[in-house]
């Protein structure tokens, strides 16, 4: 499996779903590629629908899930726990690898969590069963920095240099011209896919820079009018949760 944001999906991912996919066959394994559905700022600009269109293009697969109740990796693991998968190959690279060896406490065991109560039931994957293969480079990676240079081009293919593609440089450079935003796509996407995948993020990232006008506002409020008993629900069984000491 991976798992990662993917706003937007990149050559570096594709890297990574190419190597869960050659992994899974090995192993005689399924494969599963995770994403979540946090949106709305200028780090998530693509909604979720739209993102997972885009991440079946860019990474080569159609096994990608994304649902309202994944919205971290315990989750993921959970839902595959419970579909009664007993092994675990999480495929990550640079630091996030390291993050995700602190899951492998809650192998094996049943966990309630003090702060929310929430269940994380993993009984049937014995820590040893989860296993991190670390790949050299991050190909979640979204700290790599926005400029472009000469040299992060390879003048073979024109395309940029894996370690410097992140979905970071992708976004900030989204206003360039369209080669400039296909070299950090692998070369199985065409031009027209590059662009579409070009138009719907430049799109949401505009429609987050603009300022909210008074339609947006009533629209805001009249949703906030129909999740206000939910919330106030919410709100109340927060308040009988059980605190911890510090708290």
């Amino acid at each position: 499996i991976g798992i990662g944001r993917f706003q937007p999906p990149t050559a570096g991912h594709h890297e990574m779903a190419e190597i869960i996919k050659a992994l899974a066959n090995a192993g005689d394994a399924h494969h599963a590629i995770f994403t979540f559905q946090s949106h709305g700022d200028r780090s998530n600009p693509l909604p979720p629908d739209v993102k997972t269109r885009h991440m079946k293009v860019v990474l080569g697969t159609d096994n990608i899930y994304q649902h309202p109740d994944i919205r971290t990796p315990g989750d993921a693991f959970q839902l595959l726990h419970n579909h009664g998968y007993r092994r675990i190959m999480l495929v990550a690279g640079g630091n996030r690898a390291d993050e995700y060896e602190k899951f492998r406490k809650y192998f094996g065991k049943r966990t309630v969590s003090a702060k929310t109560g929430k269940v994380l039931d993993l009984t049937g994957i014995h820590p040893d069963d989860f296993i991190i293969h670390k790949i050299e480079r991050d190909a979640d990676a979204d700290s790599g920095g926005t400029e472009i240079t000469s040299e992060m081009i390879d003048p073979k293919t024109n395309r940029m240099r894996l370690p410097f593609v992140s979905a970071s440089r992708m976004r900030a450079n989204v206003h360039d011209n369209p080669y400039v935003f296909r070299s950090m796509l692998p070369p199985h996407v065409t031009p027209k896919q590059a662009d579409a995948l070009q138009k719907d993020l430049k799109t949401h990232i505009n429609m987050l820079e603009e300022s909210v006008s008074p339609l947006t506002r009533l629209k805001l409020s009249r949703a906030a009018k129909r999740t206000a008993a939910r919330r106030k629900i919410t709100r109340r069984n927060r308040a009988k949760r059980r605190r911890n000491i510090k708290q």
